[in-house]
C-alpha cells in the first residue's frame, strides 16, 4: 500500500502544485460547475486518500478545496476529507501499518514521548491542542494517537472539533488565492511564498486566521480547567484522609481513657 501511495505521489505528484493548479484552474473550474456533485465526491475522495496514506500535499488539496468551490461548502468537503483521511490513518497505523509507523514517527524521540505522555493523561483535550498548535505534523498525531491506545470514538470526536478551524481558514484562503493567481500570467513562475503572502492579506483570510486563535485557546482553558479539577480532587481525597486520621485518633484516645 505504501509502494502504491510512493508510485502515486511520484507520478501525480505536481498535480498538486500551485503551479498545476494556476495552470488548469479555468478548466478545472468548468468541469466542477458542471458536475458539482461527482467533483465533490472526487475531491473529498482525494482528501481522504492522502491524508489516510501520508502523502504530502494535503494542505495544497485544502487550499484548492477554496479555489475550486464556493463557501461553505469548500469548508465542508475540506472537513470531511481531513475527518475521513485521519480516520483511515489511524485504522491503518492500529491494523497493519503499526511497526512501520512506529519506525517512522521514532517512538524513542523526545517530541513522540511528549505527546505520548500528554495523550495518556487527557486524550481529548491534547488531540485538540496538538492540531491546534501545528507544532505536531497532522500525520504525526494521527500515528501517535493509534500507537498509544487512544479510542477511536476519543480520536474521532477530538479530530472532528479540532479540524473545523483549519478547513475554514485555508478554504478562505484558497479562495483569496484565486484573485491572486488571476493576476498571473500563465507562464508566469508561481512563488509560493509570495501566493500565500498576497492571499493572507485579504480581509477573510484575516479574520479566519483569528478565529483560529480564538479556539487556539479554548484547549489551554480546557487543560486549565482539568488541572484545577484534580488539584480539587486531591485536595478533597487528602482532606478526606485527614479527617478519617482524625477520626480514628479520638476514637482510640477515648478508649484508652
Amino acid at each position: 500500500m505504501l509502494a502504491v501511495a510512493a508510485g502515486l505521489y511520484y507520478e501525480f505528484g505536481y498535480l498538486l502544485s500551485l503551479h498545476s493548479i494556476k495552470v488548469n484552474r479555468d478548466w478545472i473550474a468548468a468541469e466542477v460547475e458542471r458536475n458539482f456533485w461527482l467533483s465533490a465526491c472526487i475531491y473529498m475522495l482525494a482528501m481522504c486518500l492522502d491524508i489516510g496514506l501520508t502523502i504530502p500535499g494535503a494542505t495544497t488539496l485544502s487550499f484548492a478545496g477554496g479555489l475550486f468551490f464556493d463557501q461553505p461548502y469548500a469548508a465542508i468537503f475540506s472537513y470531511m476529507g481531513y475527518v475521513i483521511g485521519a480516520c483511515v490513518s489511524y485504522l491503518l497505523v492500529r491494523t497493519v501499518l503499526a511497526d512501520f509507523a512506529k519506525w517512522l514517527l521514532n517512538t524513542e524521540s523526545r517530541l513522540y514521548k511528549k505527546l505520548e505522555r500528554n495523550l495518556k493523561n487527557n486524550a481529548f483535550i491534547y488531540l485538540i491542542a496538538a492540531r491546534y498548535t501545528l507544532v505536531f505534523p497532522f500525520w504525526f498525531v494521527n500515528g501517535c494517537a493509534a500507537l498509544t491506545g487512544v479510542p477511536f470514538t476519543t480520536f474521532m470526536s477530538a479530530t472532528a472539533v479540532a479540524v473545523i478551524p483549519g478547513s475554514v481558514l485555508y478554504t478562505t484562503a484558497g479562495r483569496a488565492m484565486t484573485n491572486v493567481l488571476a493576476t498571473l500570467d500563465q507562464d508566469t513562475k508561481v512563488s509560493v511564498t509570495d501566493v500565500l503572502i498576497q492571499s493572507m492579506g485579504s480581509d477573510d483570510v484575516k479574520a479566519s486566521a483569528m478565529s483560529l486563535a480564538v479556539c487556539g485557546i479554548i484547549p489551554v482553558l480546557m487543560k486549565i480547567r482539568s488541572h484545577r479539577k484534580k488539584m480539587a480532587k486531591a485536595h478533597n481525597e487528602a482532606d478526606g484522609l485527614g479527617k478519617a486520621a482524625s477520626k480514628d485518633t479520638s476514637q482510640q484516645k477515648k478508649k484508652t481513657s
